[in-house]
């Protein structure tokens, strides 16, 4: 069991926190995935309704 411990992510790797500006620069891929999710969930309901 000591094996599969060591090899698992230490607590104290960096998370990147979308909330802060510095990471807004640093990840603009993020908010642009989740700008991207909103409308394309309600193009889904709309495709399937359509189909009935």
């Amino acid at each position: 069991m000591s094996l599969i411990e060591d090899e698992t992510i230490p607590e104290t790797t960096p998370v990147p926190d979308t909330t802060t500006e510095t990471n807004k620069e640093e990840y603009p891929e993020i908010l642009e995935i989740k700008a991207v999710e909103t409308p394309t969930i309600n193009e889904t309901k709309v495709a399937a309704a359509s189909q009935i």
